[in-house]
């Protein structure tokens, strides 16, 4: 298992920072997490804040059923795709120059949902995703991992758990789902 920056990272990031206001976080869901952060001494506030602040926003893997795939947060920002010279999309450097040019857009931006499939199609790796819950992708409204040719979105919805959201976990090896 691996750590990535997502949204509720940047959100904590930002809080310890004094860039984001308690009253704002709390309207994100943060409730829970600003009452864990006030309880931490300064020096795991310290700490936590070198490991948010170094957290990665994408990861390269080998995967078996596409050979590598990219795991980030929310996959891709339309304004700042960056393309090959044969027409593909180099998805790691969307990545970097959105991050670059404004983290916090990349962070919770859900293009990659609506974008034109034809645009999809020139990503030059799969992309693994969370961020936008599946139920509002699923044309069937359930709570299934989304496998789309190039990309699959895991966001199962576990912050709805009480309308059915799960945790879910895929396994590369074997390309298995799970959920609890």
């Amino acid at each position: 298992m691996c750590l990535i920056k997502g949204n509720h990272e940047l959100f904590a990031q930002m809080y310890l920072e004094s860039r984001l206001e308690a009253k704002q976080w709390k309207l994100w869901g943060g409730v829970g997490t600003i009452r864990e952060i006030e309880a931490l001494t300064d020096f795991q506030l310290k700490e936590l804040h070198g490991f948010l602040r170094d957290l990665e926003h994408y990861k390269i893997i080998d995967f078996s059923k596409y050979k590598k795939a990219v795991l980030t947060h929310s996959g891709l920002h339309a304004d700042y795709i960056m393309g090959l010279a044969d027409g593909e999309i180099d998805i790691v450097r969307s990545i970097e120059r959105a991050v670059q040019e404004d983290e916090f857009d990349y962070l919770i931006s859900n293009d990659l949902h609506y974008v034109p499939a034809r645009l999809i199609d020139r990503i030059n790796m799969f992309v693994i995703v969370g961020h936008v819950p599946v139920m509002s992708i699923n044309d069937d409204n359930s709570y299934k991992i989304v496998h789309k040719k190039k990309y699959m979105c895991m966001d199962t919805g576990s912050g709805y758990r009480k309308d059915g959201g799960k945790i879910s976990m895929y396994r590369i090896d074997d390309n298995t789902e799970y959920y609890i």
